[in-house]
Parts: structure tokens; sequence; C-alpha cells
């Protein structure tokens, strides 16, 4: 009970608890307007919402002040001990893949990168190593094949999983399902290597250079939390050597190593080493045996006879364009002059250049200028400036060869000229070089101080 005036008359009012359906009610007989109350009603709630949010900021700024800058953690040490990249598989004594690191390998269709997979698992296996092999594109029992191929090089049973060897099959599977079994393989398996044969299949589009990047983000995000080595299978362009879409080239960009796999016919396929950040290994080639096994090879020496054949054909079009000119040419004109010659495009004609410079059947000087190379041609003279060292002349160098001492009773004696002790020298015939007379036992020059041809 409480006390009110009203109109100078004392009334006693009771306050009693209502529901908020009973206020209503009332509200709406006696025709009051609470509006204002529930607009300040959540007027304050709205003010409560922002004064905890607010709160919420402050402390995470505050947190964040106190929790070390996100730089420290990726700043390099000099004064740890960082531990040489660990390989897991060479070639000839020179790393092929390490672990920390993604790599590519690329090919045409039909090229035989699936069966290249295959031997180096089982390389990698011999060494007590876990791989994983995922593939994105064959039907379950061709990939079922891939994993018996495996376990016959390995001499395992084909009718047995290996706890060292898992291959998942993933061609059903959603692009995010993909990326999630990548992830959660890795990270309960703890492998040396993945296989991924089917990289494209974890993109929607290939030419999409935000998504590209998210991918192999991905990747060498997944290498260095884990440690290992996940190599990359994609296709080549149809048109021409490149790795296929914006997805290949943040691929190559990103790669320790990046292999050319090259359909050689005869069931022969030749593997490259395009890109690599460690020392360059040679090119290899390997075969499927008559027991549909992948092995080493030597290269068939019918594709030698048609390399030459090809460069031959090469180098004769470059001296006919070549033959034209005195002087070394520009890469624009030498490429036009390719068009006129080959009647071939403008892209074509690029790749002739870089085939060429290749092979050794142009060079490219300091100026930036494109000519044949100079054929060394030793000079008529052989020169004595040492009894033990002979000088072959030439366009390119001066070749030392040791022989033996024509000089044993007396040594060469020098003389001085601006300053610089020179020997004195003798020409000597070719025979006697090759020794068909015997050498003379005392050395006279047959020149004077200021003869001397040096």
């Amino acid at each position: 009970m409480c006390n009110r005036q009203n109109g100078g008359q004392e009334m006693n009012v009771e306050i009693t608890e209502m529901t908020t359906e009973q206020a209503l009610n009332s509200e709406a007989a006696s025709g009051i307007d609470n509006s204002h109350t529930k607009v300040n009603k959540n007027s304050t709630e709205n003010t409560s919402a922002v004064a905890e949010e607010m709160f919420e900021d402050e402390a995470s700024e505050q947190s964040a002040s106190q929790s070390p800058p996100i730089y420290l953690s990726a700043m390099i040490d000099l004064s740890a001990d960082i531990p040489e990249p660990v390989p897991i598989l060479k070639f000839d004594d020179k790393i092929i893949f390490s672990r920390g690191n993604i790599s590519a390998i690329g090919g045409k269709a039909k090229s035989r990168k699936t069966f290249l997979t295959v031997l180096q698992t089982s390389e990698i296996l011999a060494g007590n190593g876990k791989v994983v092999i995922i593939d994105t594109e064959m039907a379950v029992a061709h990939v079922c094949e891939t994993a018996r191929r495996v376990h016959r090089l390995m001499g395992w049973d084909t009718q047995q999983n290996n706890d060292r060897l898992k291959v998942l099959s993933l061609r059903e599977y959603s692009i995010t399902e993909r990326k999630e079994i990548l992830q959660s393989i890795i990270a309960d398996l703890h492998p040396e290597i993945v296989f991924l044969d089917g990289l494209r299949d974890l993109v929607k589009d290939f030419n999409n250079p935000t998504e590209s990047a998210a991918v192999i983000n991905l990747l060498m995000k997944l290498t260095t939390l884990y440690n290992c080595h996940i190599c990359n299978v994609l296709h080549k362009n149809k048109g021409d050597a490149n790795l296929r879409g914006h997805l290949g080239t943040e691929l190559i960009n990103k790669s320790e190593t990046v292999l050319s796999v090259t359909d050689m016919g005869n069931n022969i396929s030749s593997v490259k080493p395009v890109y690599t950040r460690n020392l360059p290994f040679d090119e290899f080639t390997f075969c499927i045996n008559d027991d549909g096994l992948p092995e080493y090879c030597d290269p068939p020496a019918s594709s030698a006879k048609q390399t030459f054949d090809k460069n031959e054909k090469k180098h004769q079009m470059f001296e006919d364009i070549f033959s034209d000119t005195d002087t070394a040419l520009l890469y624009t004109d030498l490429c036009n002059r390719i068009i006129e010659a080959e009647n071939i495009s403008e892209r074509t004609a690029k790749r002739r250049i870089s085939e060429a410079l290749e092979a050794g059947i142009i060079v490219k000087g300091a100026d930036g200028k494109y000519s044949l190379p100079r054929e060394a041609e030793e000079a008529d003279v052989k020169i004595i400036t040492r009894p033990d060292r002979l000088i072959s002349r030439n366009y390119f160098n001066v070749i030392i060869e040791d022989v033996e001492p024509l000089v044993e009773e007396e040594p060469i004696t020098s003389i001085e000229e601006n300053g610089y002790d020179v020997p004195l020298m003798e020409k000597l015939s070719e025979k006697q070089l090759a020794k068909e007379e015997p050498p003379p036992t005392k050395v006279k020059p047959e020149w004077g101080v200021g003869e001397c041809p040096f």
C-alpha cells in the first residue's frame, strides 16, 4: 500500500502483480496507450546488447595485444638448428622428392603417368616408407589394379591390404569431400608421401586464380604441418607442353620438382626433370614389361635416331635463315624469319627457338641476339710454352693438354718484356708433336724478343 495525492484528496492505492496478458487487457479496456513503455523496454535491451558486444571486442583486443605478433612465428632464426630436407626418393643420388614439399608429374593423356607413380611408390616402400595413393579419375576396378601392381612389385599378397600402402578411390566424391578426405588421411596416417592422381578434381575451375591458389596453399600447409610430401599428377594442355590452366602454373611455381612424362612408343615412356630446386638428374626411361609392370629400361635406339633426324632438320632450317645475314638477329626478327620460312604460327615459331636453344643449334649472345654457334677449328701451328704443356688455339678458348717434356737437357729460359717474364717458345711441326720424329735436344727460338706471337 502507498499513499498518493490526487486533487487535494488522499487515495489509497494497492499495487499488485499482474501478468502481461492482464496488463494488456487492462490497457485496452481503459484506453491507455503504453507503446512508449514497450519502446523504452526494447531500447534498453538493445543498448544492453551493444554494450555487451563492445565489452567482448575490448576484451579480444586486450587479449590480442597481450599475445605475441603473428609475424614472429614466421621469422627465420639462424641460430636454430634447421635440418636439411629429408629425401624421400632419389635418382642417381640426386633428390627428386623430399619432406615438406610438393611436386608435379605432368604429361599428355595415356603417357603412363600412373605407371610412373606405381614405380616410384615401390621404390619408396622398398625403403620402409609409408605411401598413400589417391585417385580421382579412374573407376574402382582400375584403382584396384594400380594397388595390385604395387603389391606385385613388392612381392606382397595381392588379395590383402598392407599397412604401409593405402589406396583411395575418390571418383564419386564431391570436391569438398575430397579435400576433407585428403586432410584427414594425412593427419591420421602420417605418410612420407601422398600421390594425388587428379589434382584438377580438387577445384571447380582450373583457370580460376583464386581457387587455384587456395588449393595449392592447402597442399603446402599440409606438407608443412605433417612433414610429408604431396606429388600431384596433372595433365598437360592439348595445344602445348604446359600443365593445365592457372592451376598448373601455380603448381609449377610452388613445386620442388616438376617431371614431364612423354610416350615414346613401344610401351616406353621418358621422364625428364623440367624444373627442380635440387641438382638436376638425367632424363630416364621406363617400360611396361611382359608382366604388365613398370621397370627402368634403356631408350630405344630408333628414338635416338629420330631425335638426331629431327635436330638435323632444325639445324638446316636455321642454317638457311642465317645464311641470308652476316649479323646476329634479334628475337623478333628471328621469329618472323621462321614464320616466313616454315609458314607456321607465332607460337610455334617461338617454340622452335626454345627447342633450338636447348639442342644447341643456336646460341644467344650477351647482347640478347641469336646466331649459329661458331665451329671450333684448331690452328695449323702448335706452340710449346712450357716443356710439359701443349696449347691449341681455336675460336672459343685455349685448350691446355699435358704432354711429355720436349726438353730434358736444358730448361726453357725466359725473357723480360714489358715487366713480365715471357717464356721462349718453339714452333714445332705436326710430325714432331706426333712423335714421328725425335724431339730436338735443345730448343732454339726462331724469333726475337719483339717477334713473340703472344
